[in-house]
């Protein structure tokens, strides 16, 4: 499926399940609405794929454990990441390869409790810059690299962290 009208935001108001969702424009917004998760239905590399700008992305989703990551913010700039509550992953709950300028803030990801299991909440891939942040909690990521459920694969500039990181 592919959210491709610009200014235009996208809200889910019941669960669904779909192979994967990748959004095609600019200025986009998903929602999902409380009591609604949306959930990965095959094995795919990210349930959803967000390489647009100026986007928005809201809600409970869930890999079930056929997606490499449940989001993956790569390419993209002055994107929100905003009250995330993310599952059931086989990599990352977060992959985040070549974003700048955005703000990741209230953010929950958990890992699996059988196979795969997440090893990395968030991935934090190359070319990242000026992004910030804040409230982010990591639980049972299990396998997490150093035990804290980041992944930094290249040198990268982002903010510093928060006092209010959950690590």
């Amino acid at each position: 499926m592919s959210l491709s009208t610009a200014s235009k935001i996208y809200y889910l108001s019941a669960s669904a399940s779909t192979k994967q969702l990748s959004i095609t424009a600019d200025k986009v917004a998903l929602v999902t609405l409380s009591g609604a998760t949306l959930s990965a239905t095959t094995a795919l590399g990210s349930l959803i794929d967000n390489p647009n700008n100026y986007t928005w992305i809201e809600g409970t989703y869930n890999g079930d454990t056929y997606a490499a990551s449940v989001i993956s913010s790569s390419g993209n700039k002055f994107a929100r990441y905003h009250n995330l509550y993310l599952r059931g992953a086989g990599n990352a709950g977060l992959l985040v390869d070549g974003t700048t300028h955005s703000l990741f803030d209230n953010i929950r990801v958990i890992g699996n409790s059988g196979s795969p299991s997440i090893f990395a909440g968030i991935w934090m891939a190359s070319d990242n810059s000026d992004n910030v942040f804040y409230n982010i909690n990591l639980s049972n990521a299990s396998g997490a690299y150093d035990g804290i459920g980041l992944n930094f694969d290249s040198s990268i500039t982002n903010s510093s962290p928060s006092a209010n990181n959950t690590f």
